[in-house]
């Protein structure tokens, strides 16, 4: 096997069970793609990677050697004869030659030709091209909910079977608070397939991970959600002595964000000149606060005011930047720490109140009953868990409570996690932060 280079992007599953157990009683402790096999005194060693790192392996459109095999008049309507279809798949798409994207909708594998075309498609100028000039496939990710791409992507591009995708989680996503608009692309030259799935994510401020049950799973980030269930870590009862760490995480920090949207459909991805719009969202208060700019800059491929209405693409895309900019106005410290096997039913992504000395506040008092999220997970060889967490910023969205609701300095912890009324200082009666609209 180590000599055969067929292995490598195969799936590798691992099993554990005891002697005398089914088959089917084991449990799978692991799923991810090959990535290399050695050999060294008759023992094999297998390497793999988890199925959201393997993106990044996978090209999207794929790399092809694939020329014309004759020339092609400007106005050509009829068919292309290519040196090969493979790689093209066997439905209706699209090609690029030079700066032309060609549509067709039907394949001919026998004769290698490409039928009943749409010449200059997406804007682009037909024009008249010779045998062996080259043929790249392109990607269309057809106008839909950003969720439902993330999705098309890990399962058409990346082929992972739904079993290993947490497709609840997806669901959740989707539908909170459910106004997102369509999402599209053309994609006309080959990227790797992780770059196009965490540009989404970072766009709609979300975190995908590989969960405990080896399921790839997402979470946008909100500071507060109704129904949120909290694990409760204090020093006394949960944390290791003296095992924590705190980074404060000033990289974290944000106090603008610049989204260029609406790109050229041949235009370079990461080109401000190849883009229409440019919505720039600002906190002052934070810039006037700190005494500097923290600039973030997104080149958003895939929100244009054609494919949604203008005006309510534009405040969209006005409200990603701002409430990306609110959230970050402070940095998030991170604390890395142990806890006990006790603790083992924390996973990665829970959100945690934590009380601790290990952080203070501006005054010094040790934080109580302050929300993080447990961004990593290891199980260590002494059997202890060694967590990392992040700290939630305390700007709150302002959900709609439902009728009969208290006041904010009478509410539960669970009622705030709806919105109340802020003061004209952006603060609660008790200085806590205020809400914010979605």
């Amino acid at each position: 096997m180590s000599r055969n280079p067929n292995y490598k992007g195969r799936l590798m599953e691992i099993y554990e069970g005891q002697v005398g157990m089914a088959e089917s009683e084991f449990t799978r402790t692991w799923v991810g793609k090959l990535t290399n096999v050695t050999t060294q005194n008759g023992e094999f060693t297998f390497e793999s990677t988890d199925l959201l790192k393997d993106l990044s392996k996978i090209d999207v459109p794929p790399k092809l050697d694939i020329k014309l095999a004759s020339d092609l008049s400007a106005v050509e309507a009829g068919q292309i004869t290519l040196t090969s279809v493979e790689g093209l798949g066997s439905a209706a798409g699209y090609i690029r030659i030079k700066d032309e994207i060609i549509g067709y909708a039907t394949i001919n594998v026998t004769t290698k030709a490409l039928q009943t075309l749409t010449r200059g498609a997406f804007g682009t100028v037909a024009d008249e091209y010779h045998a062996k000039d080259k043929v790249q496939a392109v990607r269309y990710y057809a106008p839909a909910n950003p969720w439902d791409i993330l999705l098309e992507m890990l399962r058409v591009d990346a082929g992972i079977a739904d079993a290993d995708i947490d497709l609840a989680a997806f669901a959740l996503a989707k539908r909170t608070p459910g106004n997102d608009k369509l999402f599209r692309a053309v994609l006309s030259e080959p990227e790797s397939l992780d770059k196009l799935f965490f540009e989404i994510t970072n766009i709609l401020d979300a975190k995908a991970w590989v969960g405990e049950d080896l399921r790839i799973t997402i979470r946008r980030n909100v500071q507060n959600a109704p129904g949120r269930v909290y694990y409760r870590m204090t020093d006394g009862g949960n944390i290791v002595d003296n095992s924590a760490s705190v980074d404060f995480n000033e990289k974290s920090r944000l106090t603008r964000m610049l989204i260029y949207w609406h790109k050229s459909v041949l235009g370079k991805k990461d080109d401000p000149a190849a883009f229409d719009r440019l919505d720039i969202a600002v906190d002052a208060d934070a810039e006037a606060s700190y005494g500097d700019v923290v600039e973030k800059k997104v080149f958003c491929r895939w929100i244009d005011p054609i494919t949604n209405e203008e005006d309510s693409a534009e405040t969209y895309v006005k409200n990603l930047g701002m409430r990306q900019v609110r959230r970050s106005r402070d940095a998030q410290p991170l604390i890395a720490l142990s806890l006990s096997l006790r603790d083992l039913a924390i996973k990665t992504g829970d959100h945690v109140r934590l009380d601790t000395d290990e952080l203070v506040k501006f005054n010094g008092d040790p934080i109580t009953n302050e929300i993080f999220q447990v961004v990593k997970r290891e199980l260590q060889d002494d059997f202890s868990l060694k967590v990392s967490l992040l700290r939630v910023s305390t700007r709150r969205l302002a959900l709609i409570a439902p009728d009969g609701y208290p006041n904010y300095l009478t509410a539960t912890d669970a009622q705030k996690e709806f919105g109340f009324i802020t003061l004209d200082t952006g603060v609660m009666e008790n200085e806590d932060a205020g809400y914010y609209i979605w």
